[in-house]
């Protein structure tokens, strides 16, 4: 997440006295940005292994750490646990996990609005801070944004908020969507570049820092949005 940027920046900027700061920001950012930085740990069982996010958020939106081992164990499995006995003993049976599953998800559908705002002011801030602190050190900032495989065919609506808050900070980015196919990302879970994708976009940021090293603008840069 970006507040994993805004601590490397604050720990190793000032060793290293950049000229350009580049920040990657995928759309997982948001949410990532609410949680700690210590947010996942890497659970394995029956040979299998995933990382675990070992927070949860409270109503207020705070993190709290899980310390169940259950709890995380039922994580790993991609399901949340029972909150009493009942659910306990609807979940033994197949047609009881699945209800549970439904509203599970039903619960997650109705604080997406709510969820969305918060992980958009956490970014907001985190990303100002970030701004401020690369322009303290007399260096420029530039956003890479990278776009989910569907936001290639339409753009969704956190590809959206991105580019919204962006324009917000009146920050410098450089978006690729226009060269990428989705043929340039794996296909599950379809967040990642094969390599046809990497070298597509590397070749456009070492352009764009050529010409900027050249002219001294970003102003040609292709997929380039300027700040004011």
């Amino acid at each position: 997440g970006n507040n994993q940027a805004y601590k490397l920046l604050q720990t190793y900027a000032p060793q290293l006295e950049p000229d350009i700061v580049i920040l990657g920001f995928y759309l997982n950012d948001f949410e990532d940005n609410t949680y700690p930085l210590d947010q996942f740990y890497r659970g394995q069982a029956d040979d299998k292994f995933a990382f675990i996010r070992q927070y949860i958020l409270t109503s207020d939106g705070s993190p709290t750490r899980i310390t169940d081992p259950t709890h995380l164990l039922y994580r790993f499995r991609g399901v949340e646990p029972p909150t009493n006995r009942i659910e306990a003993f609807l979940g033994k049976t197949h047609l009881g996990s699945l209800t549970l599953n439904s509203l599970d998800a039903l619960r997650r559908v109705s604080m997406t609005a709510q969820n969305t705002q918060r992980e958009i002011d956490v970014t907001r801030s985190l990303l100002q801070s970030i701004a401020d602190t690369t322009d303290a050190l007399g260096a420029e900032l530039l956003i890479l944004l990278i776009p989910d495989s569907t936001d290639i065919t339409q753009a969704g609506r956190t590809y959206q908020n991105a580019l919204t808050l962006f324009d917000e900070l009146n920050l410098t980015i450089i978006n690729p969507i226009d060269i990428l196919d989705t043929s340039d990302y794996e296909r599950q879970p379809g967040v990642h570049w094969l390599t046809s994708g990497h070298v597509a976009v590397g070749n456009m940021v070492s352009d764009c820092l050529q010409i900027y090293r050249d002219t001294g603008t970003w102003q040609a840069c292709a997929g380039l949005t300027l700040a004011d």
